[in-house]
């Protein structure tokens, strides 16, 4: 068996002038229907896997969102504590008390429609549904 590199989409009209040999030409041709043939019998089953790579990028953008949406949360919340932690401290420190003050000890819990629920699918298992047998 031998490979070699020939010229592509050759013409009759190089192979008279001796640019490209008969049997390049015709390996090169018989190349150019098995791959021609190969694109229309796996297209279908190409764009279905397209679609489905699509539409999983969307879901990881909307996920991605609300992982961030949480962050930016926790670190308004996290802003909030410091602030109010930063405040009881001072508050503290003798030169600074004017008076007495109660200082809430509750812990705060978010309220139901504040709060955000993660459902985490586990990974794929088995054969993917491009696959075929």
């Amino acid at each position: 068996m031998i490979i070699s590199k020939v010229k592509g989409h050759a013409t009759d009209r190089m192979v008279e002038e001796g640019l490209v040999k008969i049997d390049d030409k015709i390996g090169n041709d018989h190349a150019d229907k098995a791959a021609t043939s190969g694109i229309n019998d796996h297209f279908e089953g190409m764009m279905e896997f397209n679609a489905f790579l699509q539409q999983r990028r969307k879901d990881c953008t909307k996920f991605m969102a609300g992982i961030q949406s949480m962050i930016i949360g926790i670190t308004k919340e996290h802003r909030q504590i410091q602030e109010q932690k930063t405040s009881i401290e001072q508050l503290l420190v003798p030169e600074n008390r004017k008076g007495k003050m109660e200082v809430s000890t509750e812990l705060r819990y978010a309220a139901p429609n504040d709060a955000r629920k993660l459902q985490i699918r586990g990974p794929p298992r088995g054969q993917h549904s491009m696959h075929e047998n």
